[in-house]
């Protein structure tokens, strides 16, 4: 499903801001309507992932606005401002690239078979919470000794994912 396949990238763009986690489920929530009001609108599929992150960021930039009245209303002081929608604290270029490239990876991942993505995921997860070699053979029911070579031909495979994509780093 659509939603599923971009539910990470919509998800990590209000963090990315700062937002709590509660914040970015309501964001992740109204991009996802946004995304079924607009779906037919969309032209150019390939480019439905930067039209994901660009109202992703409006709408973080319109639940931070929506926060600040709040804040200054429950402080006894109505303030209302106008708000630029070409403001300073948008996402830079570079971080939307990057977040594009991460999209396009998980999305490749997703595609390995379950054993690959498995030992991917092991090995290259931003867990806090270092997983051993011999921790991630008994999980995956391998020998701790095939783990080298199989990561070889998953990095290959997730590669050659990749490449097809249009993945550049």
């Amino acid at each position: 499903m659509l939603v599923d396949r971009y539910a990470a990238l919509i998800y990590s763009i209000p963090l990315k801001y700062g937002f709590r986690e509660a914040d970015a489920a309501d964001v992740l929530q109204s991009v996802c309507v946004i995304l079924l009001e607009k779906l037919g609108t969309v032209r150019e599929p390939g480019g439905l992932a930067a039209w994901i992150i660009t109202t992703t960021s409006r709408q973080c930039l319109a639940l931070a606005h929506r926060q600040a009245r709040e804040r200054n209303r429950t402080a006894g002081r109505l303030v209302t401002a106008e708000f630029d929608a070409a403001a300073p604290d948008q996402l830079p270029e570079e971080d939307i690239l990057a977040l594009e490239r991460q999209h396009m990876v998980r999305a490749a991942i997703k595609q390995l078979p379950p054993k690959c993505r498995g030992l991917i995921e092991g090995l290259f997860s931003d867990a806090r919470v270092q997983t051993s070699y011999q921790q991630l053979a008994d999980r995956l029911g391998v020998p701790m000794n095939s783990l080298g070579p199989t990561r070889a031909r998953c990095l290959s495979r997730l590669r050659h994912l990749l490449t097809a994509a249009g993945y550049t780093p």
